[in-house]
């Protein structure tokens, strides 16, 4: 009504009175809406209305716009302890948004020296603690996420609990505790009531049900959280969902929902200014999404968008991004290059304690080992590591190669129940990405799809002029072929590899 009026005196002196309020329920969208009723005139002199708007500006996205504002702000109150304190505990925030950690725990660090109120020093332990986990520290995102969760309960500011809920389960997700923390985000979610950051539960539990390949349940918590999430009128919330919603919809065979939640994905990207860990997040996704479709050059224009690793500044986006990264190498049949890629992401999740991306490298070095024995080593290491927790789709999402591996592993009693359950999970799975067969191939070293074709082009009983010919290949490199086709089957001569071609099913 006071805006109404127009009485702006009294309108900002109410919105002064209930921000606070408003922002630790998450009603954003409220609160941007009384603000930009506001002239400009009104907020320039009021540097504490400033301060307040620059919250919902970044909590939407509005970085550029929250900086704006906060600079008045911070010119008027520099002699005030108490603001300055969340002055800087705001572009603590924005520079973490930005990627720069460093300053985010500089600044969140230079809020608590400044602040003693409960809800300032909640919010700043979740800087320093999501500043933390993006440089992939867990250890020490722990210890300042437990603070922020003990903090936001103890002021009332839901905002800062429940985010450093969600990051602690996050800490325990990539740290392999998978059922520990799908308990963890179902008590979230009963307890959170209608928080926009529900959301994040929502695609966490997801996530987790797409492990287990229990696809329908991570479906419906993908498809709550994105209504959850829309609420909020946060793009980057939205990206997050859409990007995991198509790879459960590649999962259930459904090409067309796929492809519109990544169409969505770009729709957001277009007209939003996201983090740069949503971006390497939204990379990885659209790489695999790419995949599945069979499109290979758009899989590559986005790898090639990709930043190198002295500018990344998202651990975790990271390691989902090498792993993209490596099943992109192996569509393209490039082994050498994606075992050297899985093993350096097997080597840096390992030292950095990150169990759940350490299984995920050791998967992807099986599949891309240049010999049987390796690959099976790589395998046992994989199956011990997750079989307590019940990993499915780390192995199913790599296809006829990994169905192979596993057929070995099973036939050698190697975790014979968890390889066996894992085999059984492939029947009703769509061909992975990383698998360009579509023929579920039980070989140790399965045939590539080049060798499917010349061996297909041998059964029809071509001479290697005529293959050579219709392939538009060197008589010599079809030569090379038939011999690795030779050696992967067991045989000696083309009516043998015939024989055992149709004897393993690859031929009909």
């Amino acid at each position: 009504h006071a805006l109404a009026a127009p009485d702006w005196e009294r309108a900002a002196e109410l919105i002064l009175s209930t921000a606070d309020g408003l922002l630790r329920r998450g009603e954003v969208v409220t609160l941007l809406n009384w603000f930009d009723a506001l002239p400009d005139e009104v907020l320039r002199t009021h540097p504490r209305l400033c301060l307040e708007l620059s919250w919902p500006l970044i909590l939407s996205e509005q970085v550029d716009r929250a900086e704006s504002c906060l600079a008045y702000a911070e010119q008027a109150v520099q002699h005030d302890d108490t603001l300055m304190g969340e002055v800087a505990l705001v572009q603590a925030h924005i520079a973490r948004v930005r990627g720069n950690t460093e300053r985010a725990i500089e600044l969140s660090e230079r809020t608590l020296v400044l602040s003693d109120d409960l809800s300032v020093r909640s919010i700043a332990a979740v800087n320093v603690g999501m500043a933390h986990w993006y440089r992939g520290h867990l250890a020490d995102a722990k210890r300042a996420l437990s603070e922020a969760e003990r903090a936001g309960k103890g002021s009332g500011n839901e905002y800062a609990r429940w985010t450093g809920y969600v990051f602690l389960n996050r800490i325990r997700v990539v740290r392999g505790h998978l059922r520990e923390a799908a308990a963890a985000y179902r008590h979230m979610i009963q307890k959170g009531e209608q928080l926009p950051l529900i959301a994040l539960a929502h695609y966490d539990l997801g996530r987790l049900h797409y492990e287990w390949n229990e696809l329908e349940a991570a479906s419906e918590h993908l498809m709550q959280g994105l209504e959850q999430g829309r609420r909020s009128e946060r793009p980057e919330l939205e990206i997050g969902g859409y990007s995991t919603l198509a790879a459960i919809k590649h999962a259930q065979g459904d090409t067309t929902a796929a492809h519109d939640a990544l169409a969505q994905v770009d729709r957001l990207l277009d007209q939003s200014d996201i983090s740069p860990a949503a971006y390497l997040n939204s990379l990885a996704f659209r790489i695999l999404g790419a995949l599945a479709q069979d499109d290979l050059p758009t899989a590559l224009l986005t790898a090639n968008k990709a930043p190198g690793p002295e500018e990344i500044r998202s651990f975790p986006d990271y390691m989902w991004l090498m792993g993209a990264q490596t099943h992109l190498l192996l569509y393209q049949e490039r082994r050498q290059a994606a075992a050297d890629k899985a093993a350096s992401m097997y080597s840096i999740a390992r030292q950095a304690g990150w169990q759940q991306a350490t299984i995920q490298a050791r998967a992807l070095q099986a599949v891309a080992a240049p010999t049987p024995q390796p690959a099976l080593d790589y395998l046992t290491d994989a199956l011990a590591l997750a079989e307590t927790e019940g990993y499915i789709r780390t192995f199913v999402d790599l296809g006829a190669p990994m169905a192979a591996l596993l057929s070995e592993a099973a036939a050698q009693h190697i975790h014979l129940r968890y390889s066996q359950k894992l085999l059984a999970a492939f029947d009703s799975a769509p061909v992975s990405p990383s698998a360009r067969s579509s023929v579920r191939q039980p070989l140790v070293e399965p045939l590539s799809e080049r060798e499917l074709e010349i061996l297909c082009l041998l059964a029809d009983r071509l001479t290697y002029d005529e293959i050579a010919r219709a392939l538009y290949l060197s008589v010599n490199t079809v030569k090379t072929h038939v011999q690795n086709i030779y050696g992967k089957l067991g045989v000696n001569r083309r009516r043998d590899a015939t024989a055992r071609a149709r004897e393993l099913g690859l031929l009909s």
